[in-house]
């Protein structure tokens, strides 16, 4: 069996084991064949597609509409509509009144069960936001620490803190006890 040494550049072994690839040829075989690396190939593929400069035909994500369960497209206009009519609702006696409390993420696992429509949480969140029907977020604030000011510390192990959940007694333990089924 003779060996051939193919003569290519890099990006050209690239691009050719690329497009044999695609026609069902073992990969394995097109890496030995343009003498290229495995780890070298994936990484060199990967900056490639990254980069834009090979665009890689496939399927593009379509805007403007979505999936329902059933297969069938839906606008997003129609996907508003329902949006809308969540957070119209005033009774607070139907089940739905409470949809509109929930965050994107479980909007988007609702709408998939009740309306049999596949949205993603971040479509959600856009449609939303273009509707003004996002609640203002309320930050958080953390409490400080309250620790008694007349104490001087100037070394370490000079002052230490604890926190006593529990005093044993003669009657038996007082204290906070923590809810749970034990």
């Amino acid at each position: 069996m003779e060996s051939r040494e193919v003569k290519t550049t890099y990006v050209g072994g690239l691009l050719l084991s690329l497009k044999y690839k695609s026609y069902g040829v073992c990969q394995r075989y097109l890496l030995e064949y343009f003498v290229i690396s495995s780890s070298t190939f994936y990484t060199t593929r990967r900056t490639f597609f990254s980069n834009g400069w090979i665009k890689k035909k496939g399927k593009k994500r379509c805007k403007g509409y979505s999936m329902k369960t059933t297969g069938e497209p839906i606008s997003d206009e129609e996907i508003k509509k329902v949006l809308v009519s969540i957070y119209e609702n005033e009774n607070c006696n139907e089940p739905e009144y409470y949809i509109k409390a929930l965050g994107d993420k479980k909007l988007s696992k609702v709408l998939r069960k009740r309306y049999g429509i596949i949205v993603n949480h971040k479509k959600i969140y856009r449609m939303r936001k273009e509707l003004g029907l996002l609640r203002k977020y309320k930050k958080h604030t953390k409490h400080a620490r309250k620790r008694p000011k007349n104490h001087e510390v100037s070394e370490p192990n000079k002052y230490w803190e604890a926190d006593i959940k529990f005093i044993p007694t003669e009657e038996g333990i007082k204290g906070k006890k923590k809810s749970g089924n034990r």
